[in-house]
């Protein structure tokens, strides 16, 4: 998933402007590539990383090598049972579509309850095509 993250990045940190943010919040954020990307755009910004606790395990090494660690706040769970509250911003990559519909509202509902109303949510996705070719987004897809 981290090699996936860095094909995403790029066009990631140009598309969005994140320096608006004081906190961002990535949601299913892996070990962090995404997230020290962001920060690297948006200097004056501080994120948490949110991921189960065994995957999470490396991002220190991942935050320290891209100079970031001291603005990343680690915290350990799923997704399904709750997500951080203090976000100005959440970002879901590659997440929602890699569950049915029941758990990708379950998963939003999560994000809605931590965030309210007056914050702002990134999805970044590969739509999965119905065709049987290969596609970058079925590897990241247990479905498929």
């Amino acid at each position: 998933m981290t090699g996936v993250s860095a094909l995403a990045i790029a066009s990631v940190t140009a598309a969005y402007d994140f320096r608006r943010f004081a906190t961002i919040v990535d949601v299913g954020g892996g070990l962090g590539r995404l997230l020290a990307a962001i920060l690297d755009a948006a200097p004056n910004s501080r994120g948490v990383l949110f991921d189960l606790p065994q995957v999470v395990a490396g991002a220190p090494a991942l935050l320290s090598e891209h100079h970031v660690k001291d603005r990343v706040r680690i915290v350990e769970g799923s997704f399904f049972d709750a997500v951080p509250e203090g976000g100005d911003a959440y970002v879901l990559k590659n997440v929602i579509h890699d569950w049915p519909d029941d758990g990708a509202v379950r998963i939003l509902g999560n994000v809605r309850t931590a965030a309210g109303t007056d914050k702002h949510v990134l999805l970044v996705e590969l739509v999965i095509p119905r065709h049987d070719r290969e596609f970058l987004g079925k590897w990241t897809d247990w479905r498929c």
